[in-house]
C-alpha cells in the first residue's frame, strides 16, 4: 500500500491531503476507490487517444470492473504502456499500475470490493455516454448537472455507503444520502469553473456557451451549502473526527477556490499557505 499511497500523492491534490485524515480501514477503502476512479478519469481525458479510442478503452475498463481479474489487468496495463494514453506522467504511471490497484482492491472486504467496482462502472458508463455525443461540449444546464452526477455525485454516494457501513451513525441513511450527491457535485462544479480555460485549450467545454456563468456559480454555491449540511449531519451523528476532517477539508477548499475564481477568473488556486492553515485547523491529535 505504500506504493499506492505514493500514486495517490502524484495524482491528486486535495484528496491526497484529505484521505490520510481518515482512520483505518476506511482510509484504505477510500484511497483505493479514488485510484480506481482516477483510472477511469485518465482514460476519459486521455490526451493521446481519439474519442473512439477513449470510448473503447473505457469499455475495456468497464469489462474489467465487471469481472475483475489481475491477469486481465496486466494485459490492459501492458497495452497502455505501449500506447501511452495520457501525456501526464503521473496518470500514465497509474494506468500502468492498474494490476496493483486491482489486486489490492480484491483483498478488501467483499462489500467494499463490490461497491467500488459497481459505482466506478456506473461512472464509466456515464463517461462513455458523454464521449459518444461526439463534440466534447455540454449543451445545457441539464447536461452539466448530469455530467457532474456521473463524475462526482456517484462518488459522494459511494463515500457515504462506506461511511455508514464502517461506523455507527445517529443520522439515518436517508438523511445522509439526501445530500451525499450534492457533496460530490459541488466539488466538481468548483473544479469545472476553476479549470474552464484549461479545458477549452484541450478542446473540452463543460460550461455550456449559452449558460450565464452566474447561474453556474449560484448552482455551485447551492451544492456547497448542501455539502455543509452533509458535514453537519456527520457531526450531529458523532462521526469520528477523521471523517469530519476528511469531508470538511475539500469543502472549505472548494468555498475558498470559488471565491478566488469569482474575483480573479479561471485558473485561480488557493495559496499553499491557506491550505496548510486549513490542515492545521483540522489536525487530528
Amino acid at each position: 500500500m505504500a506504493a499506492l499511497g505514493q500514486l495517490l500523492e502524484k495524482t491528486s491534490r486535495t484528496f491526497a491531503l484529505a484521505i490520510p485524515l481518515l482512520p483505518e480501514p476506511t482510509q484504505t477503502d477510500v484511497g483505493l476507490a479514488y485510484l480506481v476512479l482516477r483510472i477511469a478519469d485518465t482514460l476519459e481525458d486521455a490526451d493521446n487517444l481519439t474519442t473512439e479510442e477513449q470510448i473503447a478503452s473505457l469499455h475495456e475498463f468497464a469489462s474489467l470492473l465487471e469481472n475483475p481479474d489481475v491477469s486481465r489487468a496486466f494485459k490492459f496495463a501492458q497495452e497502455w504502456a505501449v500506447r501511452q494514453p495520457s501525456a501526464n506522467p503521473a496518470y500514465q504511471e497509474l494506468l500502468e499500475r492498474t494490476p496493483q490497484v486491482i489486486s489490492h482492491l480484491l483483498l478488501r472486504d467483499q462489500w467494499v470490493q463490490s461497491l467500488i467496482l459497481r459505482e466506478t462502472r456506473r461512472t464509466v458508463i456515464g463517461m462513455c455516454r458523454f464521449l459518444a455525443a461526439g463534440d466534447r461540449e455540454l449543451r445545457s444546464l441539464a447536461d452539466l448537472r448530469l455530467y457532474c452526477y456521473y463524475a462526482a455525485g456517484i462518488v459522494g454516494e459511494l463515500l457515504t455507503e462506506i461511511f455508514v457501513r464502517r461506523i455507527p451513525l445517529r443520522s439515518s441513511r436517508a438523511e445522509l444520502f439526501s445530500d451525499a450527491r450534492a457533496f460530490g457535485e459541488g466539488l466538481q462544479l468548483v473544479n469545472i469553473v476553476k479549470d474552464a480555460d484549461d479545458d477549452d485549450r484541450c478542446g473540452r467545454r463543460f460550461l455550456p456557451v449559452d449558460l450565464d456563468h452566474d447561474v453556474v456559480f449560484d448552482l455551485a454555491r447551492s451544492d456547497l451549502r448542501r455539502a455543509q449540511q452533509y458535514v453537519y449531519e456527520l457531526r450531529r451523528s458523532h462521526a469520528p473526527k477523521g471523517y469530519l476532517a476528511f469531508t470538511e477539508l475539500p469543502l472549505r477548499l472548494a468555498w475558498a477556490t470559488l471565491d478566488r475564481v469569482a474575483k480573479h477568473g479561471p485558473g485561480s488556486k488557493v495559496p499553499r499557505s491557506d491550505v496548510e492553515r486549513l490542515l492545521a485547523e483540522l489536525a487530528i491529535p
